[in-house]
């Protein structure tokens, strides 16, 4: 179903089949239809409307969710996109200049140069993972602001002043050390940010 909708077979807007049918069609039981139904509305490509149906989503939104061990290329995949990346820029920055890129990440120069192969095909998180870099902690704050001059031209025709998803994270090690830290600007229209906070004692007092 998935890659009927991503191929256009199910056109936006289109009117899925009830699930009797699609158990019929696809010889698996209800429950395997109601799981996979569950995932594409969790991925955005369709939504249930009571009393009427599920339906295609006139545009893949990109569901973003944030929990270790998953990158944006995992979420950008799993709405049917195939992610690609560019490297736009590298060089030595001073620890307190202000990041001004699409995606910007600063690291340690004992990181930079042995990484970089590796950032030119893959995520950050995923190429820590993958070189056995240990992640015990990951700070992320999020802002909302406005494409400047500078990063406007990174997104192609978004003009400057349109608004944005801004995810600043810093994962540390077991040293206590920060590994890296960076920033990603995401566009409000296509990306929806899911975070998971585990119950903790002690975790919120309050006032």
């Amino acid at each position: 179903m998935r890659r009927r909708i991503t191929e256009g077979i199910y056109a936006a807007h289109t009117k899925l089949q009830s699930l009797s049918d699609l158990t019929r069609e696809f010889k698996v039981s209800a429950i395997t239809i109601r799981r996979a139904l569950h995932e594409l509305m969790y991925e955005g490509l369709v939504v249930g409307h009571q009393d009427l149906g599920i339906f295609v989503t006139p545009r893949q939104r990109i569901h973003r969710v944030v929990v270790p061990g998953r990158s944006f290329g995992d979420d950008i995949r799993g709405a049917g996109f195939e992610p690609h990346i560019k490297e736009i820029e590298f060089r030595r920055e001073p620890a307190d200049a202000d990041p001004v890129s699409l995606h910007r990440l600063y690291l340690p120069e004992s990181l930079a140069e042995p990484l970089r192969p590796d950032l030119a095909e893959d995520f950050i998180f995923r190429v820590l993972d993958k070189r056995g870099i240990a992640v015990t902690e990951w700070k992320m704050a999020f802002t909302a602001p406005a494409l400047t001059e500078d990063t406007s031209r990174l997104f192609g025709r978004l003009p400057i002043g349109f608004p944005m998803i801004a995810t600043w994270h810093t994962p540390y090690g077991r040293d206590g050390v920060p590994i890296v830290t960076g920033v990603t600007y995401s566009r409000p229209d296509r990306f929806t940010i899911d975070v998971t906070v585990r119950d903790t004692p002690h975790a919120f007092s309050e006032v």
